[in-house]
């Protein structure tokens, strides 16, 4: 009697292998696509950030430059040392670290295995 009812829970064990193959053979034949669109999405990812971050460092030195020349023409070499001081701050160092945070694209476009090597190590810790 248990037998039976436990017979009926259980799963054929050759449904099951045939299970486990079609999900094998499915794995091997998604993984490389797998690959490739994880290293698109961590290239594309990393580049716009970098590329953000080079855009503000360029605005900020335009900023700077033009309150430089505006500040220079009333002689207040004060005010602009200190906006300078502040520009540096709030705009050129975040960027600078933004910028120096996001090259990822850079691994993966010059060592692409060295990517892959260390995004699962980084899985596995």
């Amino acid at each position: 009697m248990i037998e039976q009812k436990l017979m009926q829970y259980l799963p054929d064990p050759n449904t099951v292998k045939e299970n486990i193959g079609a999900a094998v053979d499915m794995l091997q034949e998604q993984a490389p696509l797998l690959v490739k669109e994880l290293m698109r999405w961590h290239f594309c990812q990393s580049l716009i950030l970098f590329l953000v971050g080079m855009a503000i460092s360029i605005v900020a030195i335009i900023v700077t430059k033009i309150v430089y020349k505006a500040v220079a023409r009333y002689d207040k070499k004060d005010e602009y040392f200190r906006f300078g001081c502040l520009s540096l701050l709030f705009f050129l160092i975040p960027s600078s670290i933004m910028m120096c945070q996001n090259v990822i694209w850079l691994k993966i476009w010059i060592a692409p295995r060295l990517f892959l090597m260390e995004y699962i190590t980084n899985i596995f810790k």
